[in-house]
């Protein structure tokens, strides 16, 4: 049994998660402010405990370090399909666009463990574009995932309610 996860609806949509091992940030207690050498992301830790061997969480470097790593998707991604751009809008309560074309919104979502970076369909009423969503989706999927895999070791796929698995670069083929 995994943990909650968020999830995509429409026939058209799919979602990746980014886990947070790799986005939180620890630096080594009583480090010097400007000593890079005394921070590591989580994800170096393994299962041992940061905080057992003398790290703490360093929140403001775990935002920039989250920035940064869903700027370089993003840049990726647009540099592929052109058709994309940069945005930053709610589009629900919960889900943050970074990236738009005129038929699907590139999003992001707190998913409590990891960060779920979706692909959501645009409402429509025109069968010309949901045909056009249809043949389109699962390049902009696969490109996520590539692009996703590059960026980290392994992502999180959804598998059901609750439950996730996991895609690492070798298993994708991508090393």
């Amino acid at each position: 049994m995994g943990r909650g996860n968020v999830c995509t609806t429409g026939p058209y949509e799919g979602v990746f998660y980014i886990d947070n091992d790799y986005t939180a940030v620890y630096r080594k207690v009583n480090a010097a402010d400007d000593d890079m050498d005394d921070r590591k992301l989580r994800y170096w830790f393994g299962t041992d405990s940061p905080e057992e061997k003398g790290w703490e969480y360093d929140e403001c470097e775990s935002v920039d370090e989250e920035d940064y790593d869903l700027r370089s998707f993003s840049d990726d991604f647009v540099n592929r399909f052109p058709d994309f751009s940069k945005t930053n809008e709610n589009i629900s309560r919960t889900r943050r666009a970074i990236l738009e074309s005129p038929l699907f919104y590139v999003a992001v979502e707190d998913n409590e463990w990891s960060t779920a970076v979706e692909l959501i369909q645009k409402d429509t009423d025109s069968d010309l574009d949901l045909n056009s969503q249809n043949a389109l989706y699962r390049i902009y999927l696969d490109a996520m995932k590539k692009i996703l895999l590059w960026l980290f070791p392994s992502i999180g796929i959804y598998t059901g309610p609750w439950t996730h698995g996991i895609i690492t670069r070798e298993e994708a083929g991508l090393c």
